[in-house]
């Protein structure tokens, strides 16, 4: 499998299969990096993508990493054991230490945080410039619960 065959054909049932983990999980997936490694690369590691989700009560942001895998044309997901998830207060979506470069948003749920000003938009649905210029808020300190 490469990287473009796994983005291209599978990236929406990769993004449908991590949703419906949140779902049984009561997370909400609003953010989602698929395989982001360069061609060269996707030969030698294992496809993944890596969940960012939000509880009901928009308190806690989970980053959880799945691995991947195509069998007959459908996408199968596991969670990572290479890994932990990690679960930080929501308002860490409004620091600096966010990275949001290749983090895409998986709407309606993006514009809903957006648009309450739980977070800040990702830096890839922004210019550089725009994305410098966002009111980054001090991270406090905050330390992740390792899940």
């Amino acid at each position: 499998m490469n990287y473009r065959c796994l983005i291209g054909i599978y990236g929406g049932e990769t993004m449908l299969a991590v949703q419906e983990w949140g779902i049984k999980n009561s997370l909400r997936l609003f953010g989602i990096i698929l395989s982001p490694m360069n061609e060269d690369e996707a030969e030698y590691m294992q496809e993944y993508a890596k969940a960012y989700f939000i509880d009901p009560g928009y308190k806690n942001m989970t980053f959880i990493e799945f691995d991947l895998k195509v069998t007959s044309g459908r996408v199968s997901i596991s969670k990572t054991k290479r890994r932990p998830g990690f679960k930080y207060p929501i308002k860490f979506a409004r620091t600096r230490e966010f990275e949001s470069k290749y983090i895409y948003p998986v709407d309606p749920l993006y514009q809903v945080l957006i648009d309450r000003k739980i977070i800040l938009p990702f830096q890839s649905q922004m210019k550089n410039k725009e994305w410098a210029a966002l009111p980054f808020e001090n991270n406090g300190n905050m330390k992740p619960t390792e899940i």
